[in-house]
């Protein structure tokens, strides 16, 4: 008779076999390369565990695809700023946790930020302005990377507004700046025909005390991940892709942090990439567009997905979006404020200058100080 913990091992080896096989049969649909495929379900089912009920196999086959994918010494690229990503409202950093291993086999210094009174808290959340969301983050910058040193800023949904706002105010500290899946504006397809009547809780003041659930398809479009972040939502109220029901409060401070960057967005000066997925059902890709024209920043870049939807980090296209980031970082590279002890505005200079096909009427412009800018660039899009 065998004992109990022999059957045990024996029945979590038995469910690793058959998540695996499920996963793999799959694979014509999702369209992951063979060492995602081989160790999706476990990294997916490790992202969502929590810390104590994780199961011990999990951890190793975990171990075993980041030994794969992270052979790149992150030494390599020590001279560059770190990029530093926000995560989505009131989520967690596990969100990027499908691009980061393929970050650091591109040896890419990145580190998500867990924000003090943003990043997910399951139960018990206590209201918090989005200043003070703002201020956290600071602080979380200033742990991650040596104080007034240059950084690379990026961020999921409002995640990338903060880090907007971080560069609007704290200009010269910021090299580049990523909006994933911005929340310029609540208006997608996938959102519900009563969703303007938050605005009278934002005035009743009774936003505190309103929470809207989740619904399908939690901003993911690939079938396999949606039903692991369903179940995940059903059985802890939480789960890698957000919480299953967010507060009111915190979609209204969303949008008064919207507004202020919109507001503010021609007086972004940095190389700024936005991506965002033609389908996303929380905001509509024309929004993303008018604010990208808003920019009159010369070094900017728009990037289309076309499948998936609102947390690309996390869908179908999650390789493209870890492609275009480690792009995006060598693009910023040539450029050193810290190293080459310059200001803001040479730098621009040089950024401008170095690019091909620029006119001399570009540069004599940067060189001069004109606030007025050169016809701003076309956004690229998928072939």
């Amino acid at each position: 008779m065998r004992s109990p913990a022999r059957a045990l091992r024996s029945k979590a080896c038995r469910t690793e076999s058959a998540l695996v096989a499920r996963v793999r049969a799959r694979r014509s649909k999702v369209r992951w390369s063979s060492v995602e495929v081989s160790t999706a379900t476990a990294c997916l089912q490790h992202a969502f565990s929590t810390s104590s009920g994780c199961p011990p196999w999990i951890d190793r086959h975990c171990a075993s695809g980041a030994r794969r994918g992270n052979r790149v010494d992150e030494r390599d690229n020590a001279d560059t700023p770190p990029l530093l990503l926000s995560h989505g409202l009131l989520s967690t950093p596990r969100e990027f946790g499908l691009i980061a291993g393929r970050l650091r086999a591109r040896g890419i210094r990145h580190r998500a930020l867990e924000i003090p009174g943003y990043t997910l808290a399951c139960r018990g959340w206590r209201r918090t302005p989005w200043r003070d969301w703002l201020e956290s983050a600071l602080m979380c910058i200033d742990a991650a990377a040596e104080r007034d040193s240059p950084v690379l800023l990026g961020g999921l949904c409002t995640g990338g507004l903060i880090s907007a706002a971080i560069a609007l105010e704290h200009r010269r500290r910021v090299d580049g700046l990523v909006l994933i899946s911005p929340t310029l504006a609540y208006d997608g397809w996938g959102l519900p025909c009563w969703r303007h009547l938050r605005h009278l809780g934002y005035w009743f003041g009774v936003d505190r005390f309103i929470h809207i659930r989740e619904r399908e398809p939690y901003g993911i479009k690939n079938p396999v991940v949606r039903k692991w972040v369903a179940r995940e939502m059903r059985e802890r109220a939480c789960s890698a892709a957000g919480p299953a029901a967010l507060p009111l409060w915190a979609l209204g401070e969303s949008e008064k942090l919207t507004a202020y960057v919109c507001r503010r967005a021609s007086e972004l000066d940095c190389p700024i990439m936005v991506i965002h997925a033609r389908d996303d059902e929380i905001t509509q890709l024309k929004r993303v567009r008018a604010f990208f024209d808003a920019l009159t920043v010369a070094e900017k870049r728009l990037v289309v997905l076309e499948n998936s939807y609102h947390v690309a980090t996390m869908d179908n296209d999650h390789a493209r979006v870890a492609e275009e980031l480690a792009a995006f970082l060598c693009r910023a590279r040539p450029i050193d404020v810290a190293s080459a002890h310059i200001d803001r505005s040479t730098a621009q200079r040089r950024r401008v200058a170095s690019r091909p096909g620029r006119s001399k009427r570009c540069v004599t412009l940067c060189r001069s100080g004109s606030t007025s800018m050169p016809a701003r660039s076309t956004p690229t899009h998928p072939s």
